[in-house]
């Protein structure tokens, strides 16, 4: 059986995305009848009372081993490369005693970093990068990808990007996009229900949104959506699921108010549910007409990025509003699984907003179309399958 070790510098528990990402590859893995692995950092202010299984609503089918980390990113943002890097050495440490007790040669390495990763591949020929950004033309990244057996691609742009950038050979590069747990997100609990359940109005026009506030710094379209408001009735609200921390809620209206020119009226239309467990997520939209992902332009958002949360809007049987970029063309069909919107751009937000909510017809068949869709070809299931055979026969 093939020892999947699957490496991550994150910190769990949390509710950011990607150790939920990590965590339910590392199920649906497992499920493929993997003997699989979670290497992670001991980091300061660890939960440790918490069972991470339970915490992101995944099956206890793996293992999770702790490492060793220098962490001191409570301090300096900086930090994080401290962080990374010791994690990276204890992880090297462990590895070099599988290599000479003769264990290593059943296991395969496997990361979204790429500290550690670059280490392993001194020791072992089984390592495969999983690449959620596009790293920059530095030497040292030139040698790390000629050192991999394998990288995963999230998207198409990347995956071109690096035969052209690094000379990367195609046979050596799976496109695979992230997925959805179907079952979590079509969920039975009607609009009215959800309503109840969560104390929202039942008149009222609900469009909502997932995720954090800001990624790496930078804006992810929420203030878009708040100018939005004031092009619309007053009986329409904007319903925002999420935030990076307890206090990133307070933080993110004094930012509003201060950088956008938000309106303390415009403002008092928003509903901030806060931060979530991952597992209420379901419930959240369920409340909504229609959800939206308003990313603003940028190589990030226009590239690199292959949201979770397009996927699970896409389970959710609600139509979908997203802003016109390659990454989401990729995955979306303007007027078939969704519409799309210029960046930035709050009156064409409203526009296509009031469009769907006066148009039922159009709503149901951008939902049936999305989660058929999505039920195709955007699994965890599929995604696994898919990264197996890879690794297989690389």
């Amino acid at each position: 059986m093939m020892k999947l070790v699957y490496i991550s510098p994150l910190r769990y528990p949390s509710h950011r995305g990607g150790p939920l990402f990590s965590m339910k590859s590392c199920e649906t893995f497992a499920s493929e009848k993997v003997n699989v692995e979670l290497w992670i950092p001991r980091r300061r202010a660890d939960v440790h009372d918490v069972d991470v299984f339970a915490y992101f609503g995944v099956k206890k089918n793996f293992k999770v081993r702790r490492f060793l980390a220098i962490d001191l990113t409570a301090f300096s943002d900086s930090a994080y490369y401290l962080l990374y890097a010791s994690f990276a050495v204890s992880v090297f440490i462990y590895a070099l005693r599988l290599q000479i007790s003769g264990k290593i040669k059943k296991y395969v390495f496997y990361s979204h970093e790429q500290f550690a990763l670059f280490l392993l591949t001194f020791i072992s020929k089984k390592t495969f990068y999983e690449m959620h950004d596009f790293p920059g033309q530095q030497k040292i990244y030139r040698r790390f990808f000629t050192r991999i057996a394998g990288v995963i691609a999230t998207n198409t742009w990347k995956a071109e990007e690096l035969s052209k950038r690094f000379y990367l050979s195609k046979q050596k590069i799976l496109v695979v996009p992230n997925a959805v747990d179907i079952e979590s997100f079509s969920t039975s609990n009607s609009k009215k229900e959800a309503r109840k359940k969560l104390g929202l109005a039942q008149e009222e026009y609900i469009f909502g949104y997932v995720g954090g506030l800001k990624t790496m710094g930078m804006e992810k379209g929420v203030a878009t959506a708040i100018l939005a408001l004031q092009f619309l009735p007053q009986n329409y609200k904007f319903y925002v699921i999420g935030g990076d921390s307890f206090g990133d809620v307070e933080r993110y209206k004094t930012h509003v108010l201060k950088e956008y020119s938000v309106t303390q009226n415009l403002l008092d239309r928003v509903i901030f549910a806060g931060q979530i467990p991952h597992t209420d997520v379901p419930l959240h939209i369920s409340a909504c007409d229609l959800v939206i992902a308003p990313f603003p332009k940028n190589d990030h958002y226009s590239y690199y990025m292959s949201p979770m949360k397009i996927f699970e809007y896409m389970a959710s049987k609600r139509p979908i509003i997203v802003t016109d970029l390659p990454s989401l063309r990729e995955v979306l069909k303007d007027e078939e699984t969704a519409l799309f919107v210029p960046p930035s751009d709050p009156e064409a937000l409203a526009a296509v907003v009031q469009r769907l909510s006066g148009d039922t017809e159009l709503s149901q068949k951008l939902s049936e179309n999305a989660y058929l869709e999505v039920s195709e070809k955007y699994t965890w299931k599929k995604r696994a399958e898919k990264i197996l055979n890879f690794i297989k026969g690389t």
